[in-house]
């Protein structure tokens, strides 16, 4: 069969890819020729710009596909040039969808609940006041809405991804990158906000192409959206500890207050303007797909570790990148805050744990409380 994938140079295209080349497919890429990585599986190229229809329709003039893979571009433009040119369409949109997720202020309680479902609320609710983050919702609603009313229409069967994080080779703005240089360069403590206790859903680039082929396989994936995600997920904190360990190394954390949060942004999405905690629920990709995780996340962020190793990323080049590596930040925030501690440690009081519950050592008398007054 002739499959298309739409972008295919970001982290999980090429595993797509590959897939498909094993299961026979001819396999066309289709993007806008600006980044040609090495190590791309040998398929033809396609430039055109898939954000915008008329190039997309110039570059496809005469071209039908069985299957299209939308892994990148303006969805509502393909969900219109590919209607009726391909059997089945499996693409991906984001978690910005979803309410509290790019305005943690605009919902109540503040931020997106944890563990969203997929009818889960939305961005673009009534009850979520006017902002630019409800603006881009709706039009992220509009474009699914676009690919879903031409799967009711019959244009083709049609399957919608809502893309967590994707670590792996090749992937932009790279946290991973940000934690290897930092061992690199011989640091021994890292800046984390709230201590690391924060986290926003991952899914190994491997892990994303076996939620993709397994839709392909599946029956009961036509019309459906699902939440992609490893099965086991780590705080932002457990993260840089397991990509140090992967390099023989340890950094001990910081831990940055919120009010401070602007010296960590580097370790935030979007500059740290998104919620803190973003996990969705995969229970039902797990009912519908069988989804389980190909690859453990601590062996695909293991591989992650070793390819930046090998392959360093220029990060001084991407001017995008969100890290900058400013040590001298990063060493006076750290002594400030140590310095902090230590004003307040004489006024720590010697704090015992006591369980509510009573756990007397030998039997009450007439409702004598235990040892503990408990």
């Amino acid at each position: 069969m002739k499959a298309l994938v739409v972008g295919g140079t970001g982290p999980s295209g090429p595993y797509v890819i590959q897939d498909l080349l094993d299961r026979g497919h001819d396999v066309t890429i289709l993007h806008r020729g600006v980044h040609e990585p090495p190590g791309l599986p040998d398929v033809r190229h396609i430039h055109a710009d898939r954000h915008f229809a008329e190039p997309l329709q110039d570059a496809l003039r005469g071209e039908k596909f069985d299957i299209v893979f939308g892994l990148y571009g303006r969805l509502e433009v393909l969900a219109d040039v590919f209607a009726h040119r391909c059997e089945k369409f499996i693409t991906v949109g984001g978690r910005p969808i979803y309410a509290g997720y790019l305005d943690p202020s605009g919902t109540y309680p503040r931020g997106m609940q944890l563990l969203t479902p997929e009818d889960g609320p939305l961005g673009d609710g009534a009850h979520i006041p006017d902002s630019k983050s409800k603006r881009f919702a709706v039009k992220m609603h509009a474009a699914e809405e676009a690919v879903m009313s031409r799967h009711r229409a019959g244009a083709y069967k049609a399957t919608l991804f809502r893309y967590p994080y994707i670590y792996g080779p090749r992937a932009l703005g790279s946290v991973e990158w940000s934690v290897i240089k930092r061992v690199q360069d011989g640091r021994t403590s890292v800046n984390l906000p709230m201590a690391g206790l924060v986290t926003n859903g991952r899914c190994s680039a491997v892990n994303a192409a076996h939620y993709l082929m397994l839709a392909l396989d599946s029956d009961t994936a036509w019309g459906e959206i699902f939440n992609p995600a490893d099965e086991v997920q780590y705080t932002l904190a457990q993260w840089v500890e397991l990509i140090a360990g992967a390099m023989g190394a340890k950094l001990d954390i910081v831990d940055v207050p919120n009010a401070l949060r602007w010296t960590v942004t580097n370790f935030l999405f979007y500059a740290g303007t998104v919620t803190d905690m973003a996990l969705a629920d995969i229970s039902k990709a797990k009912r519908l797909l069988n989804y389980r995780d190909k690859v453990k996340p601590v062996d695909a962020l293991a591989d992650t570790v070793r390819w930046y190793q090998q392959n360093p990323l220029d990060w001084q080049a991407d001017r995008n990148f969100p890290d900058k590596f400013d040590y001298a930040l990063e060493d006076k925030v750290k002594a400030e805050l140590e310095a902090l501690t230590a004003k307040f440690e004489p006024m720590k009081p010697n704090l015992e744990a006591v369980h509510t519950y009573a756990h007397p050592k030998k039997p009450s008398v007439g409702g004598q409380v235990d040892e503990k007054g408990r």
